[in-house]
Order: structure tokens, then C-alpha cells, then sequence
């Protein structure tokens, strides 16, 4: 049974690749594949019909997790025109645009082999981890409860936009399932509550959710689906987010800096750190609200992050998730990856180049 669910999967990436390859040529206006050939996808850079037709026959399970801690309302986003049209575009995407207008994908070295993840049944991931440290502190706190006032509206979108016509598990991890937003589940869809354990000495909220994701892929999500993504709650779908974005590894363009150069990208700079990457290197900056992949690539993403975070910690160093994430994708290459029409942020006006908003996120000053 695995021999064959790893074929489908082999057959079903390979295939895929070839259809967003095609399609690739229709977007000369932005970076559509990277120096390791992996695509980015855009909006016009696949074939919908084509992707259903294709994905039809191979019987696919995606998986969603989403994390939140504490419950509250939240109020309602105002959404981003679905479809922008340029010429309402203000000055800052004007400026974003004139930035960005030359396609251009850094020189890298070639990527360093993706070492085989830790055996399967490593359900003690990061609670190693947790015991050697303390009580989490106040702002780790506060953010999770307005985290959990985003829950409803991102399972809301979620229902509506991801992966629709496919069989997709939602696993929404939350301290206190009793408080769940009243939702069903939609067709084809499977909603699945995990209670948080008790989380203690970790400084930054996104580190908590890898963890918790962490003993999710490893003592629930294996075999229950073919692929995985973990996203932040404080989003909103607001097109379709479909079999486009599925791959082995999958990143996110962020929305702040996708148009820079690597140059200028806040990548953590200092040597002692484990998530250092030397001034100089560097591809793009992801953003790391959205990750996704095979679980077992996942599970390796994860275990790698938490690694270099308690390394660091060991050492007075106070690393943020998001350079470690960059880091991981550094040395290991993404398979997919993401344009920032699926993770804009709120705050920004879309430039000419993001034609339709995926996913909004909320602006953190909403936090």
C-alpha cells in the first residue's frame, strides 16, 4: 500500500509539472521559475481545467492544519478585490511595479541534498524541547487568543475555497475544543479537533505551532492524507486555493519582499545563529503563515526549524521561526512555490503583477 501511494504520488508531480510548465511562457511579467526549475505560481501560469482533469483520476486527500489557542470574535476582514484592476492601483503599487518589472531569479549554488526525515514513529517531537524550558511568556499568550478570534472566519473560507471537489481533513488544533466556532463540515470535507497540550519556553507563537505540528504529522496525519498544509489563522481565502499549489515542499513568496533583491532580505545575518545564512546568498524570503508539502517533508521542515530554534536558544540567541524557516529552505529546495496572491497582506494595495488575491491576511496591528 505505501509502495503504490508513493507511485501515485511520484506519477501525479510529475505529471503536474508538465501542465504548469506549458503554461509558464503566459506570465513574462513576473519570475515564474526558479534557478533550481521549481515553478511559482501565478495566476495564468496553470490550466485549471486541465489540473481537475488530471487530479480527477488519482483519488487525493489534502490535509489542512491550523492552529489557535484561546477564542474570541474576531471582526470581519474587508476583503481585497478578487480580480484588481490596474489602473486603480495607488502609488506604492505603482512603485512596487516599476521595482519588479525586470524578471529575475538570483544565481545560486546548487542546493544540498534533503536528508532522509527521522523515522515515522518520533512522536516526542519538540516535547524534548518544552521540558527544559519554563512557562510561556505573556505576548506568546495574548497572541494565540487573538489567533483564536480568527479561527471562525479562516474555517469559514477554508469551506468555501480550499481544495474544492477534493477530500480535504481539516485538523484544528485548539486549547479548548468545547469553544469551536459552530461550523459543518462541507462536502468531500472532514472537520477533525486536537486539544493543545501545555506549552512552555518557546518566545515566538509560530514556534509553538511547529511543534504542535510536529506531533500532529507524526501521531495523526501520516497515512491519513497524501499532502499537508499548515497555515496561520489570522488569513482568509478568498479565491480558489486548488491543486495548483500541491508539491513535496511548498513555500510561500512573501508579500513584503517577493520584488526585492536577496540582498536586502531580513535573513538572519548572525554567525552564531543556526539559522544564518551569509550575506551575499539567498534566493527569496518566504513567508512563514503557509507551508505545505508531503507529510513526511513536512515533518522534516518542522524537526529541522525547532533544531536550529533550541540551538540557538542554547546560545542566548533570540531567532525568530521565520529565519529559521528561510534557512531550512536555503538548504533544502522547494518543490512549489507560492506567489504572494496566496498570502497578501491586508495592509498592502496589489500591484499590476498580483492579479487575484487567494489569501488575505490580516494585518498584524490587528493583533
Amino acid at each position: 500500500m505505501r509502495s503504490k501511494r508513493k507511485l501515485l504520488l511520484l506519477t501525479s508531480l510529475v505529471s503536474w509539472l508538465w501542465l504548469v510548465q506549458r503554461h509558464l511562457r503566459k506570465r513574462p511579467d513576473v519570475v515564474t521559475t526558479t534557478g533550481w526549475l521549481a515553478p511559482i505560481i501565478w495566476e495564468g501560469t496553470f490550466n485549471r481545467r486541465a489540473l481537475r482533469d488530471h487530479y480527477a483520476r488519482r483519488n487525493l486527500t489534502v490535509g489542512l492544519a491550523v492552529f489557535a489557542a484561546g477564542s474570541r470574535p474576531q471582526p470581519r476582514l474587508p476583503a481585497v478585490p478578487y480580480q484588481v484592476c490596474p489602473g486603480i492601483v495607488p502609488i506604492l503599487s505603482w512603485g512596487l511595479t516599476v521595482i519588479s518589472r525586470t524578471p529575475r531569479v538570483p544565481t545560486m549554488k546548487a542546493a544540498a541534498p534533503l536528508t532522509p526525515p527521522p523515522g515515522t514513529g518520533n512522536a516526542r517531537v519538540g516535547r524534548a524541547f518544552s521540558r527544559s524550558f519554563g512557562k510561556l511568556n505573556s505576548r506568546v499568550r495574548a497572541l494565540g487568543r487573538a489567533a483564536a478570534g480568527h479561527l471562525e472566519p479562516f474555517l469559514r473560507s477554508a469551506k468555501k475555497h480550499f481544495m474544492t471537489g477534493y477530500r480535504a481533513v481539516f485538523y484544528i488544533m485548539v486549547d479548548d475544543p468545547h469553544r469551536l466556532p459552530d461550523l459543518e463540515p462541507g462536502p468531500l470535507q472532514t472537520f477533525k479537533a486536537l486539544p493543545l497540550a501545555q506549552d512552555r519556553g518557546w518566545h515566538d507563537l509560530d514556534l509553538v505551532r511547529m511543534r504542535q505540528l510536529g506531533e500532529l504529522v507524526a501521531d495523526h496525519v501520516q497515512g491519513e492524507v497524501d499532502f499537508l498544509f499548515s497555515a496561520a489563522a489570522d488569513q482568509v481565502f478568498q479565491g480558489d486555493f486548488g491543486v495548483e499549489t500541491l508539491g513535496s515542499s511548498v513555500a510561500q513568496l512573501h508579500a513584503w519582499w517577493w520584488y526585492r533583491a536577496a540582498r536586502d532580505f531580513p535573513y538572519e545575518r548572525r554567525p552564531r545563529s543556526a539559522a544564518c545564512i551569509p550575506s551575499g546568498h539567498g534566493d527569496f524570503f518566504y513567508d512563514g503563515a503557509l507551508v505545505g508539502g508531503t507529510p513526511l517533508r513536512v515533518l522534516h521542515l518542522v524537526e529541522e526549524c525547532l533544531k536550529g530554534a533550541l540551538q540557538d536558544m542554547k546560545h542566548g540567541l533570540n531567532s525568530t521561526y521565520e529565519s529559521h524557516l528561510n534557512k531550512y529552505f536555503f538548504l533544502h529546495k522547494p518543490t512549489t512555490l507560492l506567489s504572494p496572491e496566496y498570502g497578501w497582506d491586508a495592509v498592502l494595495h496589489p500591484p499590476a503583477q498580483v492579479r487575484y488575491v487567494k489569501v488575505l491576511r490580516h494585518p498584524k496591528a490587528a493583533w
